[in-house]
């Protein structure tokens, strides 16, 4: 600095001044909480002020996030993020750069949490004893549960015979006698899903299984004469998954029925006379070994023989004779 009075003379001192480049103000950045594969569009730049244009870095994102120069963190947090750090809390470093290379740095927190996989309700099964469930897929649990993980999937309480793939697929025979379990054939199942890091969830759903009562195809009518002998089975006209038990009612006089179907026996001699017609309406019952029961019906029609004869052998005889000739054993 040089001063100079009226008369010319001088007087010079010098000072030096300092300019400083003062770094990025900053106000804290919120701790962040998301969940594994959640989308994600966090700016951090209004949390930083400069009279400088600022550029920003970040250190410690969770997979899948990064940040860019103007201070957008975006991305999708990787699905397995909750996993990377103890308890999933990610402590990030983000550090704001002044065109002069001033720099600020604040520190959060980011909590990944791992997501339970989400499930639908799964609709209620019908089935009936000894259904073959390896032909087609009649329920798979994976179209029920989402995630972003991949899922493994278990069961409890099915009905017996049937089990459950990793994959969520139900498959299986049911057993022959599965209807008589569970509560009145009610099976309350509950499914599981748990995803790569964990997380479980649970559904439940009723499977009921039914008993069907046997098959059958139409008993033939039939005839017979008095006092014939028979031997019928009605077994072959009935099928069922359990073993099968027959009753018959209204047969024939002389005859008579075993539990494994076969009517066997002499019919009486007279049993032609005691039905209108000698017609019987025979009534078979078929009772599985869970007891539904499948019922058919045929005739029985006995017939009255007309007695057989042989030929009578010509006679002779003179007027006068006394004649004692007996045609009965012909």
């Amino acid at each position: 600095v040089t001063a100079t009075d009226a008369d010319g003379a001088m007087g010079v001192e010098n000072f030096t001044y300092t300019v400083s480049n003062p770094s990025p103000m900053s106000t804290p950045i919120s701790n962040q909480v998301a969940n594994d594969g959640a989308s994600i569009n966090l700016n951090v730049a209004p949390n930083f002020t400069d009279e400088d244009n600022m550029t920003f870095g970040a250190t410690g994102l969770p997979g899948g996030l990064t940040i860019s120069p103007a201070g957008v963190i975006t991305g999708t947090i990787d699905p397995s993020a909750s996993q990377a750090m103890t308890g999933g809390v990610y402590n990030i470093v983000v550090t704001a750069t002044d065109a002069d290379g001033a720099m600020r740095v604040e520190n959060f927190t980011y909590t990944v949490s791992n997501l339970a996989p989400i499930v639908t309700m799964i609709p209620d099964q019908t089935g009936d004893d000894g259904l073959d469930l390896t032909a087609t897929v009649d329920l798979d649990l994976s179209n029920f549960f989402s995630d972003d993980d991949m899922l493994t999937f278990s069961a409890t309480n099915l009905p017996t015979g049937v089990t459950v793939t990793p994959s969520g697929v139900v498959t299986g025979m049911i057993d022959t006698s599965a209807s008589q379990g569970g509560v009145g054939g009610v099976y309350n199942v509950t499914a599981t899903a748990t995803d790569a890091d964990g997380a479980v969830t649970n559904a439940n759903f009723n499977y009921t299984v039914s008993n069907p009562v046997p098959d059958s195809t139409l008993i033939m009518n039939q005839t017979a004469n008095d006092g014939a002998m028979v031997n019928f089975d009605v077994a072959p006209n009935f099928t069922d998954e359990d073993s099968i038990s027959f009753t018959a009612t209204g047969l024939p006089m002389g005859l008579t029925m075993s539990p494994a179907g076969l009517i066997t026996g002499t019919i009486d001699s007279s049993a032609s006379q005691a039905m209108t017609g000698g017609v019987y309406n025979i009534a078979v019952t078929a009772t599985d070994a869970d007891g539904a029961m499948t019922l058919e019906n045929f005739t029985y029609t006995i017939s009255n023989p007309a007695p057989f004869a042989t030929g009578l052998s010509n006679q002779v005889a003179s007027d006068g004779d006394t004649v004692n000739f007996n045609v009965a054993p012909n």
